[in-house]
């Protein structure tokens, strides 16, 4: 609360520095304010808490007689829409997400795994969320 602001139009300007790390700061901006006398004003800045969930797909290799990345699969939140394939080191990333309470599905067809996930509104970055699947 600023006291002792007569009335005018100014511009008002949050510190990128005045926010904890996690958060996406790229749509902060200054906001023109038209300040009147006699009634307070409220002003609202909103910044978006980043959210991630990684993790490693492997497959058994028969050839190698062990466990090993799995590139190329599908995983998904099908509640948001949102799809990813693994990489060669059969690693997947999911961004930008959204707080709440969500499934990640690996495969498709017959071959599909789940595990529902929760996601508060702090930023959050999910690490070892890890499958096997079956090939």
């Amino acid at each position: 609360m600023f006291e002792g602001i007569g009335p005018g139009h100014y511009v008002v300007a949050a510190s990128p520095d005045s926010f904890p790390t996690g958060y996406d700061l790229s749509s902060l901006s200054t906001m023109p304010v038209n300040v009147t006398t006699g009634a307070p004003l409220p002003l609202t800045l909103s910044v978006r808490a980043l959210r991630s969930v990684s993790g490693t797909i492997t497959m058994f290799d028969p050839r190698r007689a062990k466990l090993a990345p799995a590139a190329g699969i599908e995983v998904s939140i099908p509640q948001l829409d949102i799809v990813s394939k693994t990489d060669t080191n059969g690693v997947y990333a999911l961004r930008n997400l959204p707080a709440g309470t969500y499934t990640i599905q690996v495969g498709r067809g017959t071959s599909v795994q789940h595990r529902t996930i929760s996601l508060p509104s702090d930023p959050t970055i999910l690490t070892g969320i890890d499958f096997r699947v079956h090939p």
